[in-house]
């Protein structure tokens, strides 16, 4: 639910300003494990909604702290993806300002605190 509230909000705010506000999810994965592997069916679903639903809100989806698994559970959805969403998704390991900044519009580490 608070996913949809973002993009809502993004689309509200689009819609005061009358122009396209978009946003920029960062997901800190520090923490996923083979374990979570079992949700992979609701991730798919959540994808497929944003795609069809929100894609002109999603700027880039930035996964940060991905451990092994979540790359390889990555792949197994990419297949799912628009070639658009594609490009917006990264994932990152732990060594990541560099790249959180090239791929989230200038994004900070410090402001994820």
């Amino acid at each position: 639910a608070h996913l949809e509230d973002t993009m809502q909000a993004a689309r509200a705010a689009s819609f005061r300003a009358r122009r396209l506000v978009r946003a920029r999810l960062v997901v800190d994965a520090d923490g996923f494990g083979l374990g979570q592997v079992q949700f992979l069916p609701m991730f798919r679903t959540v994808i497929s909604l944003g795609t069809s639903y929100f894609p002109e809100v999603t700027a880039s989806v930035t996964v940060i702290r991905a451990p092994f698994a979540a790359a390889a559970m990555y792949n197994l959805v990419k297949p799912a993806l628009t070639p658009q969403m594609e490009r917006k998704i990264a994932i990152f390991g732990g060594d990541f300002e560099d790249d959180l900044r090239r791929h989230a519009g200038g994004l900070s580490a410090s402001a994820l605190d």
